[in-house]
């Protein structure tokens, strides 16, 4: 945990500096890739959740994989009376 409480640190230092920018990309990633080495020297792949899940996995699939994900595409404005109808269906 002691860990993952030093990233929690790092990654607050360079949001404070990079914030979103494409610049701090190549900066967290780093951050996250020493994660990943660090917690594979500790044995976190050998940790397993309540529902038998590798811990080094989940964090692998939840935070490390979207923490630098490309932002996706806004989707289109929706077509007058396409909303409504929308709403009507939901």
């Amino acid at each position: 945990m002691e860990r993952l409480d030093r990233l929690i640190f790092e990654w607050g230092a360079l949001w404070a500096h990079y914030g979103p920018a494409d610049e701090g990309v190549p900066h967290y990633r780093k951050l996250l890739a020493e994660l990943g080495g660090d917690l594979s020297g500790l044995g976190g792949d050998s940790i397993l959740l309540k529902n038998t899940l590798p811990l080094y996995h989940v964090l692998g699939r939840l935070v490390f994989e979207v923490a630098v994900a490309p932002v996706q595409a806004a989707a289109p404005p929706a077509r007058p009376g396409f909303e409504a109808a929308r709403r009507l269906a939901s």
